[in-house]
């Protein structure tokens, strides 16, 4: 999932732990197919989507 799909989750309307569970689920259902990437949980999940949203909101307010 890239940053931009996390971003058009979150303007939809969910929150960032809604955003990082569907997040964690598209990672995991990758991870069933490709034995090399590991499976994680909803904390991981959502350390890497609050950064991603963090900036996005930063540069919304600057009018970038």
């Amino acid at each position: 999932m890239q940053d931009e799909d996390l971003i058009k989750l979150w303007n939809k309307g969910l929150t960032k732990m809604g955003v990082a569970k569907e997040y964690m689920k598209d990672h995991n259902k990758k991870a069933k197919t490709n034995k090399e990437i590991k499976r994680i949980n909803t904390q991981q999940a959502f350390e890497h989507v609050e950064p991603i949203l963090f900036k996005y909101r930063i540069k919304q307010l600057k009018g970038d």
